[in-house]
Parts: C-alpha cells; sequence; structure tokens
C-alpha cells in the first residue's frame, strides 16, 4: 500500500470516528452521506454529516463535511408535508462556494433521499448533486429544543427581511393572461428560504400529475434589500408546471411586491408575472399571502 493510498484511507477513518462521535450531541435528528464531485474521479468522496432540531416547521442545526465546511457550520431550515428544506451559509467562501440548499424527503430513519445544491457568492448555482443519505433519530433525546427564532435564523444576505423567511399562504387569483398560458394557482404557496430564494409551490394543486411542483422565482444574491419592498426575477427555460408556454422558449419571472409585520403576523402582498422572452406572451397572479 503506497504512503498516499494509507493517508487516504486514514483521513476516511477519522472522519467516520468524527460523526460517529457527534451523534446524540443534543439534536434530535440526524442525516449522513457522500457524494462524488464532478471532475474529481480520484478525490475521497465528500461526506457530510446534519444534525439538527424543529420546532413546529422550523429547522435549526449543524452542518459539516470533509470538503466544504470542515468545521460545524450552522445550519437553519424549514419543514414541509413534501419534505425539508436545509440552508448552509458558509462564514467563508470555501473551494467556490459560499451556500449549500438543502431538499430531503420528510424521513426519520433508514435510507433517504436528498439533492444537494451549492451556490457561489453571486447565488449562482455552480453544482447540483441527488444522492441516497442515511437518516437516523436520536432516542435519547427525550425533548427537542426550540429551534431557532425565524427573527434569528433568517438573517444572512436578509437585510430588512430578517425574520421573514418562511411558507406563505392565502389568496392567489390570476389578474391578466394574454394568451391563456396559466391555469389558476389558487392554492399555490410562496416560500422565501433562509437563503433569499423565492420559490412558488404548487403541490396542492398538481399532486396527482407528477413533474416539479416548484417555480424557482429567483434570489436575493447574498444583498438583502433595505425596505421591505422586493422585485426579484428569475430564468425559467423548459416545462413550467401549470402553463403552457413554448417549452423551446424562456421565460422571465417575476415577483413584485411588499412584506408587513403587523401585530407579529407576517404577510406579503404583490404580483407573480411570467413573460415569455422570444414572443411576449405574459400572465400575471395577484398574490395576498400570510406566513403559516
Amino acid at each position: 500500500m503506497t504512503a498516499l493510498v494509507r493517508f487516504s484511507v486514514l483521513l476516511t477513518c477519522l472522519f467516520s470516528q468524527t460523526i460517529l462521535a457527534t451523534i446524540g450531541d443534543d439534536f434530535k435528528f440526524q442525516m449522513d452521506g457522500s457524494f462524488l464531485r464532478r471532475g474529481s474521479p480520484n478525490d475521497l468522496p465528500t461526506r457530510f454529516s446534519l444534525k439538527w432540531n424543529e420546532n413546529k416547521n422550523q429547522i435549526s442545526g449543524v452542518y459539516s463535511d470533509n470538503y466544504f465546511a470542515t468545521t460545524e457550520t450552522t445550519v437553519v431550515g424549514l419543514t414541509r408535508p413534501e419534505g425539508r428544506s436545509f440552508t448552509v451559509v458558509l462564514p467563508d467562501i470555501s473551494r467556490g462556494a459560499k451556500t449549500i440548499d438543502i431538499q430531503s424527503q420528510f424521513a426519520s430513519d433508514g435510507p433517504i433521499s436528498a439533492t444537494f445544491t451549492i451556490k457561489d457568492a453571486a447565488g449562482l448555482t455552480s453544482d447540483f448533486y441527488t444522492l441516497a443519505a442515511i437518516a437516523s433519530t436520536d432516542p435519547t433525546v427525550t425533548e427537542v429544543a426550540d429551534a431557532a427564532d425565524p427573527e434569528i435564523s433568517c438573517v444572512v444576505g436578509l437585510g430588512t427581511l430578517t425574520g421573514f423567511c418562511g411558507m406563505y399562504a392565502g389568496t392567489v387569483s390570476k389578474a391578466t393572461d394574454s394568451s391563456l398560458r396559466c391555469q389558476e394557482l389558487t392554492n399555490a404557496r410562496l416560500e422565501l428560504t433562509p437563503g433569499g430564494d423565492f420559490k412558488l409551490h404548487l403541490e396542492e394543486i398538481f399532486a396527482l400529475t407528477g413533474g416539479n411542483f416548484v417555480h424557482n422565482i429567483g434570489s436575493l444574491n447574498g444583498a438583502g434589500p433595505v425596505t421591505t419592498m422586493v422585485s426579484v426575477s428569475g430564468r425559467n427555460c423548459g416545462d413550467l408546471m401549470g402553463t403552457s408556454f413554448m417549452v423551446q422558449n424562456c421565460q422571465t419571472l417575476n415577483l413584485a411586491g411588499t412584506f408587513s409585520n403587523f401585530a407579529g403576523v407576517r404577510s406579503f402582498a404583490g404580483t407573480y408575472t411570467i413573460r415569455d422572452n422570444v414572443n411576449g406572451d405574459s400572465c400575471t397572479f395577484s398574490l395576498g399571502l400570510e406566513r403559516q
């Protein structure tokens, strides 16, 4: 066995022992796994450990791996009926990464499917992985510690929207539709993630049809607004659930409106517009939502 191979095996063993040694340290839930980074077939797999507690739909915990976050880093997130959403904001840019977004199935023990989205400092996706992990629940933790209050967990990069992340539901009505390209999205829900991404969830409308139920509208890209008014845009190319825009064309997605906090009730009022970048077809929805 060469010195390099012996060193690699030693590193792998040390990392595995580190994960095992930290199980049961006041976190109720844990997920462990690994993925092989693209373009680095000769490197060790990136092995990660994610540990957290839950309070209502809020998640708080720590994340570490042997490549991007070699020391435990704070993770925040949300639970939803369809799964869990985690955001890891690295304290510094690490190997080109600033944020790691993790989506997982809603399961507490055994094999679990998860996706990792690696984002750079500008909030742009630099890599994406789908992987199998192992979820576990620590039976020795009899009480789940309170997760971080949203006022604290929604901080990094959100500016005046600190404390506003979460899922919003309420009234969604179609205001305009120039070429009858959009269906009614009455039960759609809007999510502002702890990492500053805006997503429109359509699971409750199209649950029986299959496909991608999320419109990824856009991101604050690490620069929080100086008011609670937002205008965030993104680009979609390909199928867009609930619409019949031409697949060969791309669309611009725009969310514009204002977040409010009245007597502790957080809400959003504004519009969501989808516009075809080639023929100009568009539809606009009016939103009046409260955080769940």
